[in-house]
């Protein structure tokens, strides 16, 4: 079904996913209506802000967050994008936290919204038939990341001397 231009339909619910970026692996799903989201973490032991070969030698934010964290001058919220770990499941109230610091799933009070989203999420990952939860191919996910090893390697002789990659 189009989403966009004439034969597209107002939708109930909005899904996303991620699994890999590069050389960093994660198993992520969301889903979100026209007020709450929730995320499922199906590997809630990976830090928020993992380490990617890749942001290391091209993303000045990424490296500028590990040197204030490190410097100890983040605040709070900033603080919480570099936890070590997360929480299985984040449900936010996008109208009330459309920043979505205020993680509400072991809320009581939101224990409803929680289940709906969860049935649907389940639903979608069923109709989808995804299949995330199936490990890689350890041979092909070596030859990939050998390959951004190269790419990566090159551009490694612009770190600075804390070992990121600095820009002025």
């Amino acid at each position: 079904a189009p989403i966009f231009g004439p034969g597209a339909k107002p939708r109930d619910y909005v899904f996303g996913a991620r699994d890999r970026i590069d050389d960093t692996p994660d198993r992520v799903r969301t889903v979100r209506d026209a007020r709450f989201k929730l995320i499922r973490n199906f590997e809630p032991e990976r830090p928020y802000l993992q380490r990617m070969a890749y942001a290391e030698v091209s993303n000045p934010t990424y490296n500028r967050m590990h040197r204030l964290h490190a410097e100890g001058k983040l605040n709070a919220d900033q603080r919480k994008f570099m936890a070590k770990s997360r929480a299985p499941e984040e449900l936010y109230d996008l109208q009330a936290d459309p920043f979505e610091l205020h993680n509400l799933a072991d809320d009581p009070r939101h224990r409803t919204t929680l289940d709906r989203l969860r049935a649907v999420l389940a639903a979608w990952l069923k109709d989808t038939r995804d299949e995330s939860s199936a490990p890689e191919d350890p041979a092909e996910l070596e030859a990939q990341l050998k390959n951004l090893e190269k790419i990566v390697s090159g551009q490694r002789q612009n770190l600075g001397p804390n070992g990121l990659l600095e820009f002025v």
